[in-house]
């Protein structure tokens, strides 16, 4: 009898235990039947752990894990913040599809009409574009740069050439080189602003 209440005792799962996936469901209810996670930190958990390889995550005790995924909300919340700012300040989108090409390879490319909607001059943005067609099914995915083309505070300018590296036997890229302009879904998202003032407004890596 005293053997099985020490072994008992030693098997209970505490905050120090290390996350694995074979047991995680089991363990987090256990925690939170002990007071020692809410149902909401247990929550949190399951959910930062989806976003990660879970063979990762196993040599990572459930007192990280928790303080990680909360840590990961905050920045999450704080992003959304500065998104919904960059998305006021600054609106861009592609006006015109064409090919172009050197000696070496072709190209798709796109010029972009950049808007600033603040009362500071950009000196520089960044900006993703998700590509997809009529379907909404994602033809193309990326971030560009525009480091050296500037545009004045309330102002819209067209910007030339931001390119994509064509290639016929991509069956997406097939497809965005043959579609119309204004027959694709484009998301946009500017993720970062420099201004000429020294000051800059960016998504947190």
């Amino acid at each position: 009898m005293l053997a099985s209440v020490l072994f008992a005792s030693c098997a209970k799962i505490s905050m120090n235990n290390c996350y694995n996936e074979n047991t995680a469901e089991k363990d987090l209810a256990s925690l939170v039947k002990n007071g020692l996670l809410t149902d909401e930190d247990a929550t949190l958990i399951k959910d930062y752990a989806t976003e990660w390889n879970y063979s990762i995550l196993d040599s990572i005790s459930y007192e990280t894990l928790l303080s990680d995924a909360k840590a990961a909300k905050e920045k999450a919340e704080r992003n959304k913040k500065i998104q919904k700012e960059l998305d006021e300040s600054m609106t861009v989108c592609f006006v015109k599809k064409y090919r172009t090409s050197d000696w070496q390879n072709q190209y798709l490319s796109f010029d972009l009409k950049a808007s600033n909607n603040t009362s500071k001059k950009v000196n520089g943005f960044k900006f993703s574009a998700n590509i997809k067609d009529g379907a909404g099914n994602t033809l193309y995915n990326t971030t560009w740069n525009s480091s050296r083309n500037t545009v004045k505070a309330n102002s819209s300018t067209v910007i030339e050439r931001f390119v994509i590296e064509y290639d016929n036997s991509d069956d997406n890229l097939a497809k965005l080189g043959a579609a119309e302009l204004d027959k694709l879904q484009i998301e946009y998202h500017v993720l970062s602003i420099i201004f000429d003032d020294g000051t800059s407004l960016e998504i947190e890596e």
